[in-house]
């Protein structure tokens, strides 16, 4: 990657490579768990029986079902291991503005529409829910995040999603008071777009919730928001809430719009 990737190359003198994970995880005090969900889980554990690191980011989702993920989260907090995940929608800067404008009483609705372009195989364990794949739990978790981070609590009240599959759809719709947001995800070979509309009016839009896809070499959009979130989650001490919160508010949000899903299966009209 540092040979192929010329906005890497300052970095390669800096990065050390170990010969196992256990030897890696008892070296540091901070890791970032970037593999699959099921891997992840695993990673976790052992970092938890060795009592190091005793901080950890761990990639979403958590493990390959809601009902893990939560499990591994409290297994987290009992150890008093400090964990976030990274949801990057709330750190963009659309994202801030809305939530200042929900908070001061100027929106009532909001409407997200994100056609993801994606080149994910059936063989991939993304497109697998099995392996913690698919449009809810890869996806559209992204979404429940943002959601939590606009509003608080609220109350889904309509959801649907079609098989997975080629062009696979998720949506929710859901209200807190007076203000109700609709969310769809789309995941096809399509060129991708990201839209959000507040009370009507288009806010943004781009191909992607962070901006333009870079080509090879250009820096990527997503940089910022994950300098973002590490300050705010990661490394800071004075949060307005604990990133393990909001992270579990998270996690009991993707359960509970699973089992909603679950015992609703549609297809849209």
């Amino acid at each position: 990657a540092f040979d192929e990737r010329a906005e890497l190359k300052a970095y390669r003198s800096a990065v050390h490579f170990v010969d196992d994970e256990a030897t890696l995880l008892s070296k540091t005090d901070l890791a970032a768990l970037v593999r699959r969900p099921a891997d992840n889980d695993a990673l976790a554990r052992q970092a938890m029986l060795i009592r190091c690191p005793l901080q950890l980011v761990i990639e979403k989702p958590l493990a390959r079902t809601p009902q893990a993920a939560l499990a591994l989260d409290s297994a987290l907090r009992v150890a008093g291991m400090r964990h976030a995940t990274p949801y990057l929608l709330a750190h963009c800067d659309w994202a801030r503005e809305c939530r200042r404008m929900v908070a001061s009483g100027q929106v009532s609705e909001i409407k997200l529409d994100w056609l993801f372009g994606t080149q994910n195989t059936s063989q991939s364990w993304k497109t697998a829910p099995k392996d913690g794949g698919g449009v809810l739990s890869y996806y559209f978790i992204h979404v429940i995040a943002l959601a939590e981070f606009l509003l608080g609590d609220y109350q889904v009240v309509d959801c649907w999603a079609t098989a997975e599959g080629s062009d696979r759809r998720i949506s929710m719709v859901v209200v807190k008071g007076s203000i109700r947001f609709t969310a769809t995800f789309c995941a096809s070979s399509a060129d991708p777009v990201f839209s959000l509309a507040l009370n009507g009016v288009v806010a943004m839009t781009a191909a992607t919730p962070f901006g333009a896809i870079p080509r090879r070499g250009d820096r990527d959009p997503r940089i910022d928001a994950l300098k973002r979130f590490y300050t705010a989650e990661v490394f800071s001490t004075a949060a307005d809430q604990p990133a393990e919160d909001k992270g579990r508010r998270t996690l009991t949000a993707w359960a509970e719009l699973a089992g909603h899903l679950r015992r609703k299966t549609r297809s849209p009209a």
